[in-house]
């Protein structure tokens, strides 16, 4: 007997979930992959082809897709062949939206607010609860993505450099930082521009700082101060141009918000932040039951479905002691 399912997808620049969900909101599939950045990927389009094979025995069952990929809606080439990629590999009713705007989506469940995205790269997207959205940032590593964990680790290795060179005089944050490496300062330099997956491989250094963050090292926490800063400007930018109402409204998504450090700065900058609904695969989900006519207000159901993702996804990234109260 053939079931009603929805399929969503959240490619981000390091990692990708893809899920498929039952009326009762379940996860009945949940399958991990890497990144599907059309930048740091050409061969994106396999790789979501091989992810999206890996659930053909339930996709005849699926009604409905949305697909929140990386630069999307960013650069026309780039989202023309995402779109025709998605409609070649898909033959249900498929929306493919910016990465970060399912986020929004999943963290908000359809309220005027604002999201802070700070993964591999950073944003500021805000909604107004009536289809009405904003950008602010999204520039990438080459132009922006201020407050990013690649920001934050990209800050890193400069100071560590310095810190080699005899520039600045904290030594001990370049060797801790080359022990999280595991390469010699004579390695540096192969390291940064022969690696292959130099972005994904920079912003995992953010994991790294908030650790030296949390011992006191003074480096690491002016590094997240300013990311914080960095961020706090990002939403409060999309909340003047979105016209969101006061008090301001917020939340977060991305890896680098699991740093105590990061969110207590921003707590304070902007008032507490709303705790996201659903993660943002789950935002794709919410999208495509909504477009389906599926009773998306019910709390009772987002809570399933939110309890869902929280049993098969597993959190991962830093370790910290910290809390927001």
């Amino acid at each position: 007997m053939s079931r009603d399912l929805l399929l969503g997808l959240d490619g981000g620049g390091s990692k990708t979930i893809l899920a498929c969900v039952d009326r009762q909101g379940s996860i009945v599939a949940l399958r991990h992959g890497t990144a599907l950045d059309p930048m740091a990927a050409p061969d994106w389009p396999t790789r979501l082809a091989d992810l999206l094979a890996s659930l053909q025995d339930l996709l005849p069952d699926v009604s409905r897709a949305v697909l929140g990929l990386p630069f999307h809606g960013e650069v026309e080439s780039i989202s023309r062949q995402q779109n025709a990629v998605a409609a070649s590999l898909l033959a249900m009713p498929c929306e493919v939206l910016n990465d970060v705007h399912v986020a929004f989506e999943g963290a908000l469940a359809g309220r005027p607010g604002v999201l802070a995205l700070a993964g591999t790269g950073s944003m500021g997207w805000a909604g107004d609860g009536r289809d009405r959205y904003v950008r602010v940032g999204g520039w990438g590593d080459l132009l922006g993505d201020e407050g990013s964990a690649h920001w934050v680790g990209r800050e890193a290795l400069s100071q560590m450099t310095q810190a080699l060179d005899g520039r600045s005089a904290d030594r001990a944050f370049a060797d801790a930082l080359l022990a999280s490496l595991r390469i010699s300062e004579a390695e540096v330099i192969g390291w940064s521009y022969l690696n292959s997956s130099r972005r994904s491989d920079v912003a995992a250094l953010a994991e790294a700082v908030d650790d030296l963050a949390e011992t006191g090292n003074a480096t690491a926490l002016t590094i997240l101060a300013r990311a914080a800063d960095h961020l706090i400007d990002h939403v409060r930018a999309a909340a003047r141009r979105i016209g969101t109402p006061q008090p301001l409204v917020w939340s977060h998504a991305g890896g680098l918000f699991r740093s105590a450090t990061v969110l207590r700065l921003m707590t304070e900058a902007l008032g507490a932040p709303v705790a996201p609904d659903l993660p943002p695969i789950g935002g794709a989900i919410l999208r495509a039951a909504r477009q389906s006519g599926w009773t998306t207000d019910d709390p009772a159901w987002r809570a399933r479905l939110a309890a869902s993702f929280a049993a098969t996804i597993r959190p991962g990234g830093f370790r910290h002691s910290g809390s927001v109260a």
